[in-house]
């Protein structure tokens, strides 16, 4: 059986920048681009491994010659994550044709961590320890393995702590999300 196999000439476009980098709770993409031509769209991808990539959002290219780009990320699933998050562009013309730009990473140690949890391993009950106490908590959610939200606490009293008995044994995210600036944060626990 003879192989099969199709050569593509490149786009009609100059991809000039892409970048990806992490502000707060947000994945920021921005890219920049020339000589557009008949381009139809990007379409960003994410990977949590660098090789299994999926379609998370599509952006419209305009009919200018050179533009800018952006796209924030608020939908990553930080239980996912190992060390960093990958993203590329599908860049689409107007007869179907395709490439893909050049692979971006963002590492996790980025995120920002204002808060403690103790015990940590714990089996029925955590407490968070907030590093600036005058800024209350205005929702918390604990994250599985998995990526899913297992539990979700809007405007929690820290003080009784927060009943895990429930949960089942292994690691979680708890995210915060904070009264003032709406930031959230991010840190891990283990359920015995």
């Amino acid at each position: 059986m003879m192989g099969q196999f199709v050569v593509t000439a490149p786009l009609p476009l100059s991809l000039t920048s892409f970048t990806a980098s992490i502000d707060k709770e947000n994945i920021e993409l921005n890219w920049t681009s020339e000589a557009q031509i008949n381009v139809n769209n990007f379409a960003i991808e994410r990977s949590y491994d660098a090789n299994s990539f999926e379609g998370i959002a599509t952006v419209a290219a305009s009919s200018k010659d050179k533009d800018v780009y952006s796209f924030i990320d608020k939908n990553y699933a930080i239980a996912k994550v190992k060390n960093n998050i990958y993203y590329r562009l599908k860049i689409t013309d107007k007869d179907g044709k395709f490439v893909y730009s050049p692979v971006r990473s963002v590492a996790i140690n980025n995120l920002t961590t204002n808060f403690e949890i103790y015990p940590n391993p714990a089996n029925s009950k955590i407490f968070v320890q907030l590093n600036d106490a005058t800024n209350p908590v205005y929702y918390i959610t604990i994250i599985d393995a998995n990526g899913r939200a297992v539990m979700m606490l809007p405007q929690p009293n820290l003080g009784n702590g927060i009943d895990i008995s429930s949960l089942n044994n292994g690691n979680y995210f708890i995210q915060l999300i904070d009264k003032k600036t709406k930031s959230i944060n991010i840190n891990k626990f283990v359920k015995q």
